[in-house]
């Protein structure tokens, strides 16, 4: 019954129902994120593991911290970096364009992204995967609860406008049998508050931390059969919005952002209408972004209109580009709603059986070793596909991994919006990352191994560039938001003889700030 109301839902764009409250991850230190005024270098987030490389690393033991440096940028989480390492400023340096002769940035600028925004509590990130592992330390504060599925006795203790874990009275711990058996997490609240009543009438009884639409119940945990991808959702909901400041291991691209788990299949190669009726109910729930690191190679009728149902309700859609390195589409990595997302590495990543990839694996053995120099931070990873549908490049070793890192960005720039007062559109978000991105010019692919063919302007491998948060977020910050169009007819793929070009009909959504939405 569920997944039918479902279906109906996504095709015919009925009324929504109440969005879910979510829950805050308030940091330790308010300071953080720092001053828009300061560097780059300075109030960086106290996470270990995230500049623990570099030698002005804050929190390390040359300023006198408690924490031990390690031993390269692999350790560190260099792909959220606006900064070049210390390590590669004199063999990884820009050969061409306007940054000639400076070293290379290792990642996609979130440290200068943070002095702007580092989330909200209030833009939650629908992940749509496996499920999550509830007892993820550095998530259980992250998830959005429902408010409308508790009882009228939980209030907003902390006063922060929404009702989170801790704020949660009367449960007891270890009340669910998956989380942490010390603190209280979503599980717990899930199996105290469930009642069997349907209160906020949306067809989904209890649907207190989202939705498990695999084995159709409350409990987003994940159960994966597939050992591959065991953890993938938990995997990717760290990416975005895995809490920062905290002095514990790693940090998201958007540490104040919430998520909504959304379990949709057991494993990353997803049937198209379980897709659909996660974006559907993801989209109902109030997300404001929804990251899919999934292939379905169904292209179902309910998946697109699914897709377009969350897109005209605000949702920026993240998707992954795909890890098969195959020729054939895999969905809804190609609708046009969406932005599609593929992965850079560094020349000299992997090359030593020290690194590995998310699946365990070593990407090769050449016996050069892990701390090979690098040349160059621009080669295509060689688990993600490229192609002309795509849009930009974050930095992963997966399609997995850089989408991840996507959406929690595109949460960030969304919650910057929010506190300018503008509710950015998907199509308008999508405008100023890909506007802001770092295009890769075809000189700064040298490194070790072949290079990857790339053109000034958009190309094939790198798309419009590397996301540049900092820069995004300058637009962001100055109001910069550009007109939009969305393509619909004739579809990206198609072929168009020019002799008869004229005889194609053109169709597309625009609208800008001070436009309505119009078909051409």
């Amino acid at each position: 019954m569920r997944s039918r109301r479902l279906i109906v839902l996504a095709l015919a764009a009925c009324t929504a129902v109440a969005p879910l409250a979510p829950a805050l991850a308030a940091p330790v230190d308010r300071q953080f994120p720092g001053s828009p005024t300061s560097g780059v270098r300075e109030s960086t987030p106290n996470d270990p593991a995230f500049d623990c490389s570099e030698p002005d690393d804050e929190d390390g033991p040359d300023n006198g911290g408690t924490v031990a440096n390690c031993g390269s940028i692999w350790d560190a989480q260099s792909q959220l970096w606006g900064f070049a390492p210390n390590s590669t400023r004199t063999t990884a340096v820009h050969r061409d364009g306007p940054r000639a002769g400076q070293p290379m940035r290792s990642g996609i600028s979130m440290d200068a992204a943070w002095k702007t925004s580092a989330g909200r509590p209030d833009v939650p990130v629908a992940i749509l995967d496996t499920g999550i592992v509830w007892n993820n330390a550095e998530l259980r504060q992250q998830v959005a609860l429902n408010q409308r599925e508790l009882p009228s006795s939980q209030t907003d203790r902390d006063r922060d406008g929404v009702i989170g874990v801790d704020d949660l009275t009367g449960v007891p711990t270890g009340a669910g049998p998956n989380g942490d058996p010390a603190k209280v997490d979503a599980q717990d609240a899930i199996h105290h508050f469930a009642d069997g009543v349907d209160d906020d009438g949306n067809g989904y009884v209890d649907d207190i931390a989202g939705w498990d639409f695999f084995d159709d119940d409350n409990d987003a945990f994940d159960a994966s059969s597939y050992s591959a991808a065991s953890n993938h959702g938990t995997g990717r909901a760290n990416d975005a919005v895995r809490r920062g400041h905290d002095q514990a291991g790693e940090i998201g691209t958007c540490p104040r952002c919430t998520f909504i788990p959304v379990r949709v299949w057991d494993t990353f190669v997803v049937s198209g209408d379980n897709y659909a009726m996660g974006a559907a109910y993801a989209a109902d729930a109030g997300a404001k972004v929804i990251e899919v690191a999934l292939g379905a190679l169904s292209n179902s009728p309910t998946a697109k209109a699914a897709t377009r149902y969350a897109y005209d309700k605000g949702v920026t859609f993240a998707v992954v580009s795909s890890d098969l390195n195959t020729a054939n589409h895999n969905f809804p990595t190609h609708y046009d709603e969406v932005i599609r997302v593929n992965g850079t590495v560094a020349d000299t990543y992997g090359l030593g059986a020290a690194e590995a990839n998310e699946f365990g694996l070593p990407l090769t053995e050449v016996g050069l070793g892990a701390q090979a120099p690098v040349g160059t931070y621009f080669r295509n990873s060689n688990l993600t596909q490229y192609g002309s549908h795509l849009h930009v490049s974050a930095v992963g070793d997966t399609g997995s991994f850089a989408t991840g890192q996507a959406s929690g960005a595109f949460g960030a720039v969304i919650s910057a919006g929010k506190d300018k007062g503008l509710d950015l559109t998907p199509a308008e978000v999508k405008q100023i990352v890909t506007l802001t991105a770092q295009d890769v010019r075809p000189l700064d692919t040298i490194g070790v191994g072949l290079p990857d063919p790339a053109k000034v302007g958009f190309d094939e491998r790198f798309a419009y560039g590397r996301l540049d948060m900092g820069e995004a977020m300058k637009r962001v910050t100055a109001e910069k938001v550009p007109p939009t169009v969305l393509f619909r007819s004739p579809t990206w793929w198609a072929l168009i003889d020019p002799a008869t070009r004229s005889s194609v009909p053109v169709v597309a959504d625009s609208g800008s700030r001070t436009a309505t939405h119009a078909v051409v």
